[in-house]
C-alpha cells in the first residue's frame, strides 16, 4: 500500500512538472508577420494585444484573439507577401481593432484603425495594408484622395484575383459596371452603396449631410475602377506579371501632378475625370509598356461608358430643360423616369436652373447655368411666353429642339420626341 501511494505521488509530481514545463515554454498568441508589428483590440473596458511572433513577447491570454487571429493572419499574410514581392514596406504597421466603434476606419501614420464590423467585412483590412504601402511609394497619396482609392482597387484585384468589398450591414458587395453620368450620386445614395470609402462608413451612419458636397466626387470611383480593372483583366498572365513590376515606378513617378480632385457637382466631376486620365497616362509612360497598354484601354473603356474625355459638357440622348423650378414630385417627371427605365440604352436627363436628374434614378445633382449640358434631342418646357432671343439661346445645346409651352407639362409631350 505505501509503495502504491508513493507511485501515485511520483506520477502526479511528474505530470505537474510537465504541465509547468509546457507553461514555461509555451508560445504566446502572436501574429506571424514581417510587416505587422502589433495587433491591439481596444474597448471601453480593456486592451487586448498580440505582438509579431519574432518579438516573443508574453501577453495575457485573449479569447477574442484566439478565435479571430487565424482569419486576420490569413488576410495579412496574403496581402503583405504580394506587396513585399514588389517592394518592401519601409516601416512596421500596427493594427488597432476598435470594439466600441464597429464601423470606424482610418489609415494614419502606419496604423490601421478598424472597427469590428468592418474587420468582419470582406476586403477592408487588406486595403489598410495596401494604402500604407502606396503612401510609402509617393507622399502625394494620402487620406481622402480618389486616385489612391482607385489604385488600391487595382492592387486588391491583382493580389486576390478578384475585386470585392463587402458592406456587411446591408449585405452588399461591390460589382464592376457603371455609366457616365448615371454613376453620379447624391449623399443618401452614396452612403447606401458598397462603393463608399471604408473611411466613410461611420460618418454615413451618423450624418449623411456631411457628404452633400462630396458625393458626386466619391461616386466616380466605380466608373474609374471598372474601367481600370476591366482593362487590367484583359491582359494575359505574362503581361500581368510584367505589369505588376511596373506598379512601383508607376506610383513613384517623378512627374508634374496634374490630378485635380474637385467636389463641386457636375463641373467638378468632369474636371476630376479628365485630370485622372491625364495623370494615369503620364504615370504609365514613366512606368513601362504594359501599363501604357492599360492606359490606352482605360480611355477607350471610359468612352464606352459615356465619358467623352475633355470635350466640354455632357451629352444626353434626350434632355428636358425646364424654365420653371422642378420640385421632384411632378407626375411627368416620374413618368419620364419609367420611360428611361424601359429604354436603358438611352441617356435621359431633366434639368432646371440648379438641379439635374439623370433618369431613371430620381437622384439630383447640383448644376449651374454655366454647365454645358447637351441633348441629341432637347425639349424646353416653359410656362411664360418666351422671346425669340431666348429661344435662340438653345441653338448650341442641340440640333433638334422642341419647345413645349405649358404650365402643366405631361410626359406625352416629349416621349415620342
Amino acid at each position: 500500500m505505501p509503495f502504491r501511494i508513493l507511485n501515485f505521488f511520483l506520477l502526479g509530481s511528474l505530470a505537474a512538472l510537465m504541465l509547468l514545463g509546457l507553461w514555461i515554454v509555451r508560445r504566446p498568441l502572436c501574429i506571424d508577420s514581417r510587416v505587422v508589428e502589433r495587433v491591439d483590440r481596444i474597448s471601453l473596458e480593456s486592451t487586448e494585444r498580440v505582438w509579431k511572433c519574432g518579438v516573443n513577447q508574453d501577453v495575457p491570454y485573449s479569447p477574442w484573439m484566439a478565435t479571430n487571429l487565424p482569419q486576420l493572419q490569413a488576410e495579412v499574410t496574403k496581402t503583405e507577401r504580394a506587396l513585399q514581392s514588389l517592394a518592401p514596406f519601409k516601416s512596421p504597421i500596427r493594427i488597432v481593432i476598435v470594439a466600441h466603434r464597429p464601423w470606424v476606419y482610418r489609415v494614419h501614420e502606419h496604423t490601421v484603425f478598424i472597427g469590428e464590423e468592418l474587420l468582419a467585412s470582406e476586403g477592408h483590412l487588406s486595403r489598410g495594408l495596401i494604402k500604407n504601402w502606396i503612401r510609402e511609394r509617393n507622399e502625394i497619396f494620402g487620406e481622402g484622395e480618389l486616385r489612391e482609392e482607385v489604385y488600391a482597387d487595382l492592387l486588391q484585384m491583382a493580389i486576390f484575383g478578384e475585386f470585392r468589398i463587402e458592406d456587411l450591414e446591408r449585405g452588399l458587395k461591390t460589382r464592376l459596371g457603371a455609366k457616365w453620368p448615371q454613376v453620379l450620386k447624391e449623399a443618401k445614395s452614396y452612403c447606401a452603396s458598397p462603393w463608399k470609402l471604408s473611411e466613410h462608413y461611420e460618418l454615413c451612419s451618423k450624418d449623411i449631410a456631411l457628404f452633400e458636397k462630396q458625393a458626386a466626387l466619391w461616386s466616380l470611383r466605380p466608373l474609374l475602377s471598372t474601367a481600370l480593372l476591366e482593362s487590367w483583366d484583359r491582359l494575359g498572365v505574362f503581361e500581368k506579371v510584367q505589369g505588376l513590376r511596373e506598379v512601383v515606378p508607376f506610383l513613384g513617378a517623378d512627374i508634374e501632378d496634374v490630378f485635380e480632385q474637385k467636389t463641386q457637382g457636375l463641373e467638378g466631376a468632369l474636371v476630376t475625370l479628365a485630370t485622372f486620365e491625364r495623370d494615369f497616362e503620364s504615370r504609365a509612360q514613366a512606368a513601362g509598356t504594359r501599363l501604357q497598354k492599360v492606359s490606352l484601354d482605360v480611355k477607350a473603356q471610359l468612352q464606352k461608358m459615356g465619358f467623352q474625355g475633355e470635350a466640354p459638357g455632357v451629352e444626353f440622348d434626350l434632355l428636358v430643360s425646364s424654365e420653371e423650378k422642378i420640385k421632384g414630385d411632378e407626375e411627368w417627371l416620374h413618368d419620364l423616369a419609367k420611360f428611361a427605365g424601359r429604354n436603358a440604352k438611352m441617356k435621359v436627363a431633366v434639368r432646371d436652373e440648379t438641379k439635374l436628374w439623370v433618369l431613371p434614378s430620381l437622384r439630383t445633382l447640383d448644376v449651374k447655368p454655366s454647365d454645358v449640358l447637351k441633348g441629341r434631342r432637347l425639349t424646353v418646357l416653359h410656362c411664360a411666353d418666351m422671346s425669340f432671343e431666348k429661344a435662340l439661346s438653345y441653338q448650341n445645346a442641340s440640333d433638334k429642339v422642341l419647345f413645349v409651352h405649358s404650365c402643366r407639362p405631361q410626359a406625352s409631350h416629349f416621349q415620342r420626341w
